[in-house]
């Protein structure tokens, strides 16, 4: 029998794609040797800094954490958010084997990460190892579509032109798009000020493009907004 605690954390890793075709000893495994953690992280509190040795895996479990740097004079700068559930963060760092991050991140309400140690990789079953460098491997693959994605949106001359590429590349129901992230977190994503995305969002649905409600936008007129990709 495994405790509470073990089993909610194999029952998260079943539903990633870090843990896909491990069979149950395996995650069993991780665990009992300290490979992966649940850590809670209250709002407001830090998760890494620029004095943080990069050396596990953070995935988000549940919450939301914003990445943020400092300027030379002290001014924060948003850098970007992760909001979305299974998601990856800081770990570029960790394989670029670098001594520390050079930005920070923040719970921005009450997180659940699941962090993994980089010793994970170094587990004696090498067809245990293999499906896990396969895993990740899948993951950062994901990862890299979907900066490729962002490099056409912001190549895009426009704002106009970013919203449309941007919203041309998210799924949708019908004409129907469900923004995955925040305003403050597009914006971010546009390389924007807020005020700029939510008053080029405005003149859109006063041209008749769009209709915005939240973070839900209607393609009111395909054929005007196909103009702008």
């Amino acid at each position: 029998m495994i405790g509470d605690r073990k089993k909610d954390i194999l029952d998260i890793l079943k539903r990633t794609w870090i843990a896909d075709g491990l069979s149950d000893v395996e995650m069993e495994h991780m665990l009992d040797a300290d490979y992966v953690r649940l850590v809670r992280y209250p709002k407001g509190s830090i998760i890494f800094d620029e004095d943080t040795k990069p050396d596990r895996l953070l995935m988000l479990v549940k919450g939301r954490v914003t990445i943020q740097k400092d300027t030379f004079l002290g001014r924060r700068i948003f850098l970007g958010e992760v909001s979305m559930p299974e998601d990856l963060f800081g770990e570029v760092y960790m394989f670029l084997s670098r001594g520390s991050y050079d930005m920070y991140t923040e719970a921005a309400a009450d997180t659940k990460l699941l962090e993994i140690s980089m010793r994970i990789f170094d587990v004696e079953d090498r067809e245990e190892a293999i499906r896990l460098q396969r895993n990740l491997l899948r993951i950062l693959s994901a990862k890299a579509f979907a900066l490729h994605n962002k490099v056409k949106v912001l190549a895009s001359g426009t704002l106009r032109e970013k919203i449309a590429r941007m919203l041309f590349q998210l799924p949708h129901t019908g004409s129907t798009i469900i923004l995955p992230e925040n305003r403050e977190a597009t914006a971010a994503y546009l390389a924007v000020s807020r005020p700029s995305l939510s008053r080029e969002l405005g003149q859109m649905q006063q041209d008749g493009l769009i209709k915005v409600d939240g973070r839900k936008i209607v393609i009111s007129d395909p054929e005007k907004i196909e103009k702008y990709l």
